[in-house]
């Protein structure tokens, strides 16, 4: 039995914003928080076991979020394992990244 790939759901504006904030905060681990390219099956199960299941095609990101997902009490090589992750489309990506650059800039401009 083949499953078919389930293309990488999009997100709205409301969920992008949470991701951002998230992601400045340091809630967010994702992808590119691997060391080395064969890291990410180690950090996050579901690519390691289930790799078929992923469309490439779309994907921007794989990431998970430290307070709502399945982490691991333990880790590798300094970075968290997670037994769930999430994906994101290659266009929220695109949109997220830029915004996530603007969150830290207004961030380091802040008046106290």
């Amino acid at each position: 039995m083949t499953r078919k790939k389930k293309p990488c759901p999009r997100m709205n504006a409301d969920e992008l914003r949470d991701f951002v904030l998230a992601y400045c905060d340091g809630s967010i681990w994702t992808n590119l928080d691997a060391l080395q390219p064969r890291d990410v099956g180690l950090m996050f199960l579901p690519v390691a076991f289930a790799p078929h299941l992923i469309d490439l095609e779309g994907l921007g990101l794989i990431w998970a979020d430290v307070r709502k997902d399945d982490k691991f009490p333990t880790g590798i090589n300094g970075r968290p394992m997670f037994g769930s992750c999430r994906v994101m489309h290659k266009d929220d990506w695109s949109r997220a990244r830029e915004a996530i650059k603007r969150e830290l800039d207004r961030r380091k401009t802040i008046d106290v």
